[in-house]
C-alpha cells in the first residue's frame, strides 16, 4: 500500500479487535475466555466449552510443563487439541481463521503449538 502511495489520500485507523461477518452479522471476535461466554456466535454448550479451550490457552506457557496439562503442543496437532475441547466446527473456524488468522484449514493438521503461539500474540495486540 506505501509502495502505491495509497497513503496520500486514505486514512487508516485500528480497530479495537477482531470481527467476523456471520448470517448477516457483524460479530466481535471473542478475545478471552468471558469474551467467549458473550460471544453470541456460539450456543450456550459450545460458549462452555469455547471458554475451558480458551482458558487453557491464556495460561499455556511454553517453559512451565505445570500449564500444558499434560500435552505436548509441538506434537499433537490442532485438530487433536480442538477435539480435546469436544468444539463444533463454527468454533474451530473462529479459533483458526478469525483468532489464530490462518488463511486455510492447513493449520488443522500442524502442531497445535503455532496456533495457540498466534492466539496468544493476538491477544496480547488486543488487551
Amino acid at each position: 500500500l506505501i509502495h502505491t502511495d495509497v497513503t496520500k489520500y486514505l486514512y487508516f485507523k485500528a480497530v479495537d479487535g477482531s470481527y467476523v461477518f456471520n448470517k448477516g452479522k457483524v460479530h466481535k471476535v471473542p478475545a478471552t475466555d468471558m469474551e467467549a461466554l458473550k460471544c453470541p456466535l456460539m450456543g450456550l454448550f459450545e460458549k462452555r466449552r469455547a471458554r475451558k479451550f480458551f482458558i487453557y490457552v491464556q495460561d499455556y506457557k511454553e517453559n512451565d510443563p505445570k500449564t500444558h496439562e499434560g500435552l505436548d503442543l509441538t506434537r499433537i496437532t490442532t485438530r487433536e487439541l480442538i477435539a480435546k475441547y469436544g468444539l463444533d466446527d463454527n468454533t474451530v473456524d473462529i479459533i483458526g481463521h478469525a483468532s489464530a488468522l490462518h488463511r486455510d484449514d492447513r493449520y488443522l493438521n500442524e502442531p497445535a503449538f503455532d496456533t495457540v503461539k498466534r492466539i496468544k500474540v493476538l491477544w496480547v495486540i488486543r488487551i
